[in-house]
């Protein structure tokens, strides 16, 4: 359902999901986060679009639906790489790291545990005010 404020609808969607998934409804889980993705695409809100496909992608994981999942996590890196969320970026290399292991592709899934460990290392650097 699109709200006529998406951005708040896009959260509570995305968390609405995030119970389902604890409470066993899978299905139900992946429903708010594709509305939740529709909300935050109407919002313009790349961070939490990005978010609610990293959780649909954590979902097929969980179902063994590898195809959807490696599609959901290239969206979400795609568009985490285009706004620069280190954090976010940071969060798909690992969960691409988890579905190439899962695949037993073990030279794709060290190159992501590689980029997520150099994220890693990233985000505990302090920044340098100018």
């Amino acid at each position: 359902a699109i709200s006529i404020y998406p951005a708040r609808t896009a959260y509570v969607l995305d968390t609405l999901g995030q119970i389902l998934i604890k409470k066993g409804d899978l299905l139900g889980a992946a429903e708010c986060f594709q509305q939740a993705i529709d909300n935050g695409e109407l919002a313009e809100n790349p961070s939490g679009v990005v978010e609610s496909y990293m959780h649909i992608a954590e979902l097929f994981i969980r179902s063994g639906n590898y195809a959807e999942a490696e599609r959901n996590l290239r969206k979400s890196l795609q568009i985490a790489e285009k706004t620069n969320t280190v954090a976010i970026v940071h969060g798909c290399h690992q969960l691409l790291a988890v579905l190439y292991d899962a695949l037993g592709e073990p030279a794709k899934a060290y190159e992501h545990f590689k980029k997520f460990h150099d994220f890693s290392e990233k985000m505990r650097q302090p920044t340098l005010a100018a």
